[in-house]
């Protein structure tokens, strides 16, 4: 018998300061339910990609172990928080337009913490990402990826500049 999949956005677990964090399911299967420990930032997020554990995050961070939903949120929420940390409180979580405002660097701590935050997992998809807009740059159709993302030539420099820090 046919049958067809479809793909199910995953439903929400938080929004902190404009940032959505979903449920990531066992499999990739919504009625295997969802993964205590795992989340991502986007609806894209998978059992095996563009995801976090949140017990990882809780060390990075130098809290405990979450035990709970409710700490599991506060874990998520401190997270978020860190990684908003001297953005102007208007952009929320419109990285692409704060980052064109910002004239200073990140700075090496930052910059370590947010490496100690990356699953092998997101470092490789990091370092895939960072291939491609290599690979746009070498062609010459990045102004189509900044058109789309509505960037500047800089901001763009500064984005994969800060891309290759974290994964190197």
């Amino acid at each position: 018998m046919p049958y067809k999949e479809i793909w199910m956005p995953p439903e929400v677990f938080l929004k902190h300061k404009g940032v959505k964090a979903y449920h990531v399911y066992k499999n990739d299967d919504l009625d295997q339910g969802v993964r205590l420990f795992w989340y991502g930032l986007s609806p894209q997020c998978s059992d095996t990609e563009n995801s976090f554990d949140v017990r990882d995050v809780a060390s990075a961070l130098g809290m405990p172990q979450p035990s709970s939903l409710e700490n599991i949120a506060a874990v998520i929420r401190a997270a978020i928080d860190r990684a908003l940390e001297g953005r102007p409180e208007e952009c929320g979580s419109d990285f692409a337009r704060c980052w064109e405002g910002r004239n200073e660097d990140p700075g090496p701590e930052t910059v370590d913490i947010l490496a100690e935050l990356i699953t092998p997992e997101v470092r490789s998809a990091l370092v895939g990402v960072l291939e491609f807009c290599n690979f746009a740059k070498d062609f010459g159709f990045a102004g189509e990826i900044l058109d789309e993302m509505d960037l500047s030539d800089d901001a763009f420099e500064e984005i994969l500049s800060l891309l290759e820090r974290l994964v190197n």
